[in-house]
């Protein structure tokens, strides 16, 4: 599985820094990829890897996560999959908050694609709706 987030161009150093670190990789293996797809706490670095983010060319604050490269299997149901999106979502903001300025607002959107259509889905891809926040969460 592949996590990659895009940027606004000039985001912090610091933002860039916290996740793009081992620690958020634990944090999201311990908050997201344990608990909802049921991924082993020993998993590799070639199974699981953060990419470096891109930049979009706009300057106003914005997020784009996508987690890709995501089974469905028997021990993942529907729900299992948009819990995903949710507490992704929900962990980035978490951890992108303390950089953004007192007066500053950032539009988020995340999206999972999975390798199939789980049960009761139309499609592969499972996402968030986009979500504005600031420095308050």
């Amino acid at each position: 599985m592949k996590l990659k987030a895009v940027l606004y161009d000039g985001c912090p150093q610091q933002l860039l820094t916290s996740i793009h670190s081992a620690d958020f990789r634990s944090l999201i293996l311990k908050e997201v990829l344990i608990p909802h797809l049921h991924v082993s706490p020993e998993i590799g670095p070639a199974e699981f890897y953060i990419q470096v983010s891109d930049h979009s060319t706009d300057k106003w604050p914005m997020c784009v996560v996508n987690l890709t490269g995501v089974s469905l299997s028997k021990s993942r149901s529907t729900q299992d999959f948009i819990n995903v999106v949710q507490k992704l979502q929900h962990t980035y903001i978490t951890t992108i908050s303390p950089h953004l300025t007192v007066s500053e607002r950032m539009q988020i959107f995340t999206i999972m694609s999975l390798d199939g259509i789980p049960f009761g889905l139309t499609t592969n891809l499972i996402e968030s709706e986009p979500l504005w926040f600031n420095r308050n969460g």
